[in-house]
């Protein structure tokens, strides 16, 4: 077995692979703690996840982060209650990360970087969205209604009574009718 040990780095065997990326837990916007991805970690409040987050909000199997051969990192939401975010966007399908993205799982917050970010750093805040590709359509346009009118209670007593006078209009027109038709038809 060869090892190759590098002052700043840890030693890593000949076979082994260096991490395709890091994700930092940030604690008050500063790097807490650091897992370096090189195999599927799988996020969650579960004991059973190789990153237990113990937030509330998060779903007991909420996530996992995937490194792939092609050197992208992939996130994928395992349907949680509360939903993953990068860079503050829900994402519904599984998202390739790039460097400085912000992932959300519940309030817990963290930072993916291609390179090892050291303790204690200060992150900027969360960067502008970015182009996922997929458009996020918008609902269609529906105008909503202006109830201004509804505001007054006199207008309110007032459409009230014209539709009780409709409707005892038209009970009269329909006893009328009934009547009408008694007469004749006896």
């Amino acid at each position: 077995m060869v090892r190759y040990i590098k002052d700043d780095e840890a030693a890593l065997t000949w076979h082994d692979t260096p991490p395709k990326g890091y994700l930092a837990l940030l604690v008050n916007g500063r790097v807490s703690q650091i897992v370096a991805l090189q195999e599927p970690v799988e996020l969650g409040r579960d004991k059973s996840n190789a990153l237990v987050v113990s937030d509330p909000k998060v779903s007991r199997n909420h996530a996992v982060i995937a490194p792939h051969d092609d050197l992208t990192v992939e996130i994928k939401d395992y349907g949680s209650s509360n939903g993953t975010y990068v860079n503050n966007l829900l994402i519904k399908q599984p998202l390739n990360l790039q460097d400085n993205d912000h992932i959300r799982v519940g309030d817990t917050v963290f930072l993916f970087t291609l390179n090892k970010p050291t303790p204690n750093m200060l992150v900027d805040e969360v960067a502008a969205p970015r182009d996922l590709a997929v458009p996020i359509l918008a609902p269609p346009f529906q105008p909503t209604p202006n109830l201004s009118f509804m505001q007054n209670p006199t207008t309110i007593w007032l459409a009230l009574g014209c539709v009780m006078i409709l409707v005892v209009v038209l009970m009269i027109v329909l006893a009328f009718l009934l009547g009408t038709l008694m007469v004749s038809g006896g």
